[in-house]
């Protein structure tokens, strides 16, 4: 039997928070614990991320609802596995 092992480094946090936003379609943010838990982040990660991410107008957060703005930006960190420093590094 032959089986090919991929080896994926794992994700990083930035890529970690925009695969859960994606594959998750998180539209309310009320539990920031709860999902920082789930994504093995601490919650002042989380929250950083999310600033960052606003920041970027990558999502818009009102009234504890979370708006995906641009989903191409969230697909590029995943697929990548790269934080917004490191992509804007990249683009220079």
């Amino acid at each position: 039997m032959n089986k090919k092992i991929y080896d994926r480094k794992p994700l990083c946090s930035e890529a970690k928070v925009a695969n859960f936003m994606i594959k998750k379609n998180i539209s309310n943010f009320n539990k920031l614990s709860d999902i920082a838990n789930s994504l093995n982040l601490v919650p002042e990660t989380l929250s950083r991320i999310i600033t960052t991410f606003k920041k970027e107008s990558i999502i818009e957060c009102k009234n504890a609802k979370l708006e995906i703005l641009n989903i191409y930006a969230l697909i590029l960190i995943v697929e990548t596995n790269s934080s917004i420093r490191e992509l804007k590094r990249k683009n220079k």
